[in-house]
């Protein structure tokens, strides 16, 4: 996927520089042109030459790099792939949703700096070459955008002036609050407040995809990032109005920071081993995410004592590590502490779940290896074995 995204970002941005096939002039947005792309640089100094550079790749790379940022975020498409014939026959997809991670990671933090570089890198001939910079306001129009009136210029080397919109010295705020505190703030608190950094994360994303299709400047982004956009936005949709609830589980105490969660899903029973669900309490708040725990499934009708609010024979079950501390953001009066504790605490016959999955999980390759590696495991929770366990989740030959 690497050398897909690698060689599709390099080709862009060459076709930006020599060839244009598919150039702005051609579309009318709003009441004119959508632009007029040069493949000639700019006029001026290095410093004019080297924002022109950072305009046409910066543009080109964020392009293609959203989409991407996007489609790997599609559980059901990760899950789709590793049980499908392309996995088989095609490409090896048993580490996709670590594979996926990675390229979301990497390829979000240069989008993040390219991206500012983006709306910064005008002011770089008044930093290095005395040019003076002046604002010339516009008027807007259909989708969100600030057309340029008669005569304008980006960069005028007889004047020496660098010229902008209101509307670009507002991208310079904005992208620098989203893309400088928003996204940084929320990857540093995933690990530590991840019910409010997974909101920032996503309303972060959505307000550069904004920004960036309500330009009438930008054709290109409307008609390649929007279907993908609103196919990640349907994946939320969709899998918010799927969601099971669970009102009969069993709860096994592995004294006063572990326990098992077990429940008997109406959903088929995963292909890959140790596969994610997504699950919080029903009278948690509506600002509460769903949180990802690593499951097993029951293939061999093993049974577990536990407190329950049935005996039914389950297929579900998760080992579940139990937070007690008090969140000290919490996002509502009934979710202030973590919802781990929430669950401990409960009364099983008396609560209820909401559950969305199986999805393919990040430990489903490193299970799959580490049972064919030690076939023999050490004995876990009193006498049952990490190889019984993994006979919960692997298909019998």
């Amino acid at each position: 996927m690497w050398f897909v995204h690698i060689g599709i970002c390099v080709l862009a941005c060459l076709d930006r520089f020599f060839w244009n096939v598919w150039p702005r002039e051609t579309y009318t947005i709003g009441k004119g042109s959508a632009g007029t792309d040069r493949i000639e640089l700019l006029e001026g100094p290095w410093t004019v030459k080297a924002f022109d550079i950072i305009a046409r790749v910066s543009g080109r790379y964020s392009m293609v790099t959203l989409n991407l940022l996007f489609l790997v975020r599609l559980k059901t498409v990760e899950s789709w792939l590793s049980a499908s014939w392309i996995h088989t026959y095609l490409v090896d997809c048993s580490n996709i949703v670590k594979a996926n991670l990675r390229l979301h990671i990497w390829n979000g933090v240069l989008f993040c700096v390219l991206l500012l570089l983006h709306v910064w890198s005008i002011l770089l001939p008044c930093l290095f070459h005395r040019y003076g910079a002046q604002i010339v306001p516009g008027h807007f129009e259909f989708p969100l955008s600030e057309r340029a009136p008669a005569g304008f210029k980006d960069a005028d080397s007889a004047a020496r002036m660098m010229t902008l919109q209101v509307d670009d010295v507002f991208r310079m705020v904005e992208m620098s609050i989203v893309l400088g505190v928003m996204i940084p703030l929320s990857k540093y608190w995933f690990k530590r407040r991840f019910h409010i950094a997974l909101h920032i994360h996503r309303v972060a994303a959505v307000i550069v995809f904004i920004d960036i299709v309500r330009r009438h400047s930008h054709p290109h982004s409307i008609i390649i990032n929007s279907p993908v956009f609103f196919l990640w936005l349907a994946e939320r949709v969709v899998l918010h109005f799927t969601e099971e609830s669970v009102e009969r589980f069993n709860r096994l105490k592995l004294g006063e920071d572990y326990m098992v969660i077990s429940w008997n899903s109406k959903n088929n029973v995963s292909k890959s081993v140790g596969p994610n669900f997504y699950l919080k309490l029903c009278d948690s708040s509506v600002a509460e995410p769903l949180h990802a725990f690593t499951a097993f499934q029951n293939r061999i009708s093993f049974e577990i004592d536990a407190e329950a609010s049935s005996n039914e024979t389950w297929n579900t079950g998760i080992v579940m590590r139990v937070y007690h501390n008090r969140r000290p953001l919490a996002l509502s009066k009934v979710d202030q502490v973590s919802h781990t504790s929430r669950l401990y605490h409960c009364k099983s016959d008396l609560s209820t779940i909401s559950v969305c999955g199986p999805f393919n999980g990040e430990m489903s390759q490193l299970i799959r290896i580490a049972h064919s590696d030690h076939p023999v495991m050490s004995p876990l929770m009193g006498g049952v074995s990490l190889s019984q366990l993994s006979q919960l989740s692997l298909s019998q030959s």
